[in-house]
């Protein structure tokens, strides 16, 4: 038997997507309809690929945490400047997880902040 999602799914937006409680929820742009099933944990353990990636990523977001609230408060404002359709959080996070500097010089250009590139 297929589960049902919970009513609250249609307060959450447009396009639901992930995990919560003991579903996973992702959305058919085709159907135009939220689809759930229940959560299932990996079959296998994850490679060392993907924990070296996962490493990268929890060192991108300590190294967030660690910024004084000046510096976030200017990618924040960078992202915003320049009409991102993300945060500074995540704009950070990309620049980080790819070394992108150009883009982050890109986006100082545009926006007039200065980020230290």
């Amino acid at each position: 038997m297929k589960p049902t999602p919970p009513s609250i799914t249609q307060f959450w937006g447009y396009w639901p997507t992930g995990d919560w409680g003991p579903f996973t929820f992702y959305t058919s742009h085709r159907r135009k309809v939220t689809v759930a099933y229940p959560r299932a944990p990996p079959k296998e353990p994850p490679s060392w690929k993907q924990r070296f990636v996962q490493q990268d990523f929890k060192f991108a977001a300590e190294a967030w945490t660690m910024l004084p609230n000046t510096t976030k408060a200017k990618w924040k404002l960078a992202a915003k400047q320049a009409h991102l359709t993300i945060s500074g959080f995540n704009f950070w996070m990309y620049v980080q997880l790819r070394h992108d500097t150009a883009a982050a010089r890109t986006v100082q250009r545009q926006s007039g902040v200065d980020l230290g590139f």
